[in-house]
């Protein structure tokens, strides 16, 4: 029995050795999970309150323009945009914009207001005369060198923004 011992010991070692590495190794697939899911639950909770944030905002600018009939100036929108403090609660936001739905040849009245409004000419584009409506942005905040162009800009003209506002058309 004494020459059988060191193999059993030996035997016993190595089996409670390999449960020892086959628990360790379970318990960090486990808490490799768990860490996961905690991340993706975090991810999925800031990406639910980022468009909250974004909804709400999108339902504030709807309520400013509804308070005030749909008659909102350039100097209004801007405090109203420097009111939200974008810049501290909407990190990455690009800007608010306003479209005007003008029928197609209706063009110079908004052409009118936009100059009224910023002192300078802007022409709705791109030139069509195939759509029934034309969607120019006619309030744009913040207004700093790269959003300039985008006063006039019809977004009728795209076929994906077409679709989308269409449908908001339709829901009203």
């Amino acid at each position: 029995m004494k020459k059988f011992f060191p193999i059993v010991a030996f035997i016993a070692v190595a089996l409670i050795s390999l449960t020892m590495a086959g628990f360790a190794y379970f318990a960090t697939q486990e808490a490799a999970r768990i860490k996961f899911e905690a991340t993706a639950d975090d991810a999925l909770n800031r990406i639910d309150s980022r468009i909250d944030l974004h909804l709400s905002l999108l339902r504030s600018t709807h309520a400013l323009f509804e308070a005030r009939n749909g008659g909102i100036s350039r100097g209004e929108f801007k405090a109203f945009f420097e009111a939200l403090g974008i810049n501290d609660n909407f990190t990455g936001l690009r800007g608010i914009g306003f479209l005007r739905l003008v029928r197609a040849g209706d063009e110079a009245a908004v052409e009118r207001a936009i100059l009224h409004d910023y002192g300078a000419s802007h022409a709705i584009y791109p030139a069509t005369t195939t759509l029934p409506w034309r969607t120019p942005i006619t309030l744009f905040e913040p207004l700093d060198p790269s959003n300039q162009s985008s006063i006039g800009y019809d977004m009728f003209t795209e076929p994906v923004r077409r679709e989308a506002i269409e449908r908001a058309m339709a829901d009203n």
